[in-house]
C-alpha cells in the first residue's frame, strides 16, 4: 500500500476508505469530493495497480 500511496495517492485513498474503512462508493466520493463514478474508476485502476506490484516479477528465462 505504502508504494501505491506513493505512486497514486488517490486509488490508494479509495481502496484504503473501501476496504479497511468499509466506506460506500458514495461515502467515499462525499469525503475526497469527487464523483461515486470517479471511486468506482479508482478502486478499479488501484486494485489492478496493486495486483501488478504483488505479482512475481518474470525474468526473461521465466516463461
Amino acid at each position: 500500500m505504502a508504494t501505491l500511496a506513493h505512486t497514486a495517492p488517490i486509488q490508494a485513498a479509495c481502496i484504503r476508505l473501501h476496504y479497511l474503512e468499509g466506506l460506500t462508493t458514495t461515502e467515499i466520493a462525499d469525503r475526497t469530493g469527487s464523483t461515486p463514478a470517479a471511486v468506482r474508476a479508482n478502486l478499479s485502476k488501484g486494485r489492478h495497480h496493486l495486483r501488478s506490484l504483488l505479482s512475481p516479477a518474470t525474468e526473461e528465462g521465466d516463461r
